[in-house]
């Protein structure tokens, strides 16, 4: 008995043991972990006031005032909101993507805890006055300043969220079977190409074309398509993005201003406007030659038949999602609609074919039943003169006296 106490004892004894070393050393790591985590946050905080105490951020961030600034531009298309036929707009959801060198905005990483990177909010450093040129509604320039990540060697990287609404030509001639071109004019508002230039990116994947003795920088991927949603209207069939340098004399002398372009290419989806629209269509409007089979009923039937498609065509347009902003283009028409006016008068052609062989029809009944004589139409039973000259038989003439 007195053995199995003991080993018991012992047992308990070393547990206890092991707990308070456990114990000891989880304090220990905790205590090493908040003093380094109070070291980092204070070198941060130390870091943050070293860089901003004399910062000016209205000047450009060069050591020399003949320095070049060059902005490397970008962006990543999120969505396609909205293709507006009516105002002539382009809706998207772009991510920006700007990197450029700030020279105030260096430091040693060793005098800082190893620190190499610094969030900083952007509207706390100079940041580029990047405006949409053919912006068609809303703020131009960007209106969301989140935090820019700073390197310790200067780079500024920053990357906005944004949603414009640009200018775009909208032809609808070919509706709904039609393709649409747009563009996105990016450039900066207040400095010419002597003082900030604009660069593609990624950079290693342009390439330079000559054309009418002008250098585009081009590149065939425009914008980042990572994490692009695909609409649910328009197919997206390219995105490139071209660098120009322009003169606009009017306004700004000579100078040249850099500005980079991006050009959509879209095509509708025809899927649904096939289905609920052109077959419906297709198939109400060649039930007008049924009517040629028919005995009686020619024209209740074909002014069903307008009456039917009539009201499938509004219920299309207001009841199906259908952008009824297009036929409202004082431009063009799409050729559905131009053709239906064309479609009107065949019909009504139709109609006087029927109305013709429905009278001819009735002609040869009444002649059946008078034995080869014909009636007289009733408005030539008040006069002689018209009897007379109807050249109708005599018997016929007496009856109508």
């Amino acid at each position: 008995m007195k053995r199995v106490e003991r080993k018991l004892s012992f047992i308990k004894s070393t547990i206890l043991k092991s707990i308070l070393y456990f114990t000891k050393i989880f304090i220990l790591q905790l205590m090493f972990i908040a003093v380094r985590y109070v070291w980092s946050s204070n070198n941060q905080m130390q870091l943050f006031e070293d860089l901003l105490y004399n910062y000016n951020k209205i000047s450009r961030p060069v050591r020399n005032a003949s320095e070049i600034l060059t902005i490397k531009f970008g962006a990543s298309l999120i969505r396609i909101i909205d293709v507006d036929e009516k105002n002539q707009m382009l809706t998207t959801n772009l991510w920006l993507d700007m990197e450029w060198p700030d020279s105030k905005l260096v430091w040693d990483p060793d005098m800082y805890g190893g620190i190499k990177k610094l969030h900083i909010p952007a509207d706390l450093l100079w940041t580029p006055d990047i405006v949409l040129y053919n912006n068609a509604a809303g703020d131009p320039e960007i209106t969301i300043f989140n935090d820019a990540l700073v390197y310790y060697d200067g780079t500024v990287v920053w990357k906005p969220p944004a949603i414009y609404k640009s200018f775009c030509s909208i032809d609808v001639t070919w509706f709904p079977y039609d393709s649409q071109n747009c563009l996105m004019k990016f450039g900066l508002w207040s400095y010419f190409g002597a003082f900030v230039d604009m660069r593609q990116l990624p950079e290693e994947l342009v390439k330079e074309v000559v054309t009418d003795e002008k250098t585009v920088h081009v590149l065939e991927v425009g914008m980042d398509l990572s994490y692009f949603y695909k609409s649910a209207e328009w197919d997206l069939l390219s995105l490139t993005s071209e660098r120009h340098e322009q003169i606009y004399s009017s306004c700004c002398g000579k100078e040249k201003y850099v500005d980079i372009t991006f050009y959509f290419s879209l095509r509708r989806k025809t899927l649904f406007y096939t289905v609920n629209l052109i077959i419906p269509c297709f198939l109400i409007s060649f039930a007008t030659t049924l009517v040629f089979y028919l005995s009686d009923h020619k024209i209740t039937f074909s002014i069903s038949i307008l009456v039917t498609l009539t009201v499938f065509f509004l219920v299309i347009l207001f009841h199906q999602s259908i952008n009824f902003s297009i036929y409202c283009s004082c431009l063009l028409l799409p050729g559905i609609n131009r053709n239906y006016p064309a479609d009107e008068f065949g019909n009504s052609n139709v109609w006087s074919i029927f109305a013709v062989h429905d009278g001819l029809g009735h002609f040869e009944h009444n002649h059946q039943r008078h034995n080869g004589e014909l009636a007289l139409p009733p408005r030539l039973h008040s006069r002689d003169a018209a009897v007379d000259a109807s050249c109708i038989p005599a018997h016929v003439a007496q009856v109508c006296k």
